[in-house]
């Protein structure tokens, strides 16, 4: 399934699980790499099947990356796979340590030598 006609040749087989793509794409904010990387590529696929002197080609294989993780990503590829019908899809990203920010909760130490939050971590541990 595409999300998109200008990733397929024909029409999409099965709309309803497009839908859902769709939706959780949305939900979690998520974005094709590779057309982020390459907007007006339509003429790259990941998938080539050719039956009956007809070709179908589509870009089923897909790497999603969340919107907020973009600028780690350096550059993306498809590029042919020997002995399959799919491309392979790359990325490559920097997985260098970042600090925290305000994005991204961390945990207080400094409420380890509280004894009143100690004692009620305790009894909630020990009941969950």
């Amino acid at each position: 399934m595409t999300l998109e006609e200008r990733d397929r040749s024909g029409t999409e087989q099965c709309p309803a699980t497009t839908d859902v793509l769709r939706e959780i794409v949305d939900h979690h904010s998520l974005v094709d790499i590779w057309r982020d990387h390459h907007p007006d590529d339509v003429s790259t696929f990941t998938f080539v099947r050719v039956e009956a002197h007809r070709s179908r080609h589509s870009r089923l294989d897909r790497i999603y990356l969340s919107r907020f993780h973009l600028s780690q990503a350096h550059s993306s590829s498809i590029q042919p796979a020997p002995f399959s019908d799919h491309h392979l899809a790359t990325l490559t990203v920097s997985l260098c340590a970042e600090r925290p920010g305000p994005a991204y909760w961390h945990f207080n130490n400094s409420l380890l030598e509280d004894v009143g939050f100690v004692a009620s971590f305790q009894e909630f541990w020990l009941a969950w």
